[in-house]
């Protein structure tokens, strides 16, 4: 009897941890958050076969270890060029952290991947944000993540999050 109620406790546990990620609210003891992950692609005839950057939805909040005193984002991308012929991809990123009703630029690299990538060869990987410091209650970041295949496409995506330092 013990042991089937120490297993219902366990998954329950699960559940809600599972529960809570997919609503966007992530425990990080080390304050690293990955927030981005980008897929671009190329078709044979050099059109934009993939193209997107999926982020968690604006206002989402992550939890990090109180005894953590930074953040840092990490965007994930990956690269498939089916073309025949070399091809240019790019990822960067702007963050700004809010101060009272104003913005501050705080990190800036429109361009922190650009890479050319070989016919019919692909290219992933992750790019971190430099680490952000954060106030005593937690702060309030808006991550725009920009993206292009080099002469095909180019666009951006942008979130806000809250990050709290409340484990």
């Amino acid at each position: 009897m013990r042991t089937r109620v120490l297993l219902i406790l366990v998954v329950t546990a699960l559940l809600g941890a599972s529960a809570l990620a997919e609503l966007g609210v992530l425990d990080s003891k080390s304050g690293i958050i990955r927030v981005a992950e980008v897929s671009l692609g190329t078709a044979s005839n050099g059109s934009a076969s993939e193209f997107q950057c999926n982020m968690p939805g604006n206002g989402i909040s992550w939890r990090i270890s109180e005894g953590a005193s930074s953040v840092q984002f990490v965007i994930h991308y990956s690269f498939i060029n089916r073309r025949s012929s070399s091809q240019r991809f790019a990822v960067g990123y702007k963050v700004w952290k809010q101060s009272g009703s104003s913005w501050i630029l705080v990190a800036d690299s429109e361009r922190a991947v650009d890479r050319a990538v070989g016919a019919n060869d692909s290219n992933s990987g992750d790019r971190s944000v430099p680490r952000l410091s954060l106030s005593t209650g937690g702060d309030v970041f808006r991550v725009t993540v920009f993206y292009d295949i080099t002469g095909v496409r180019g666009n951006s995506t942008s979130r806000t999050f809250r990050v709290d330092r409340s484990l």
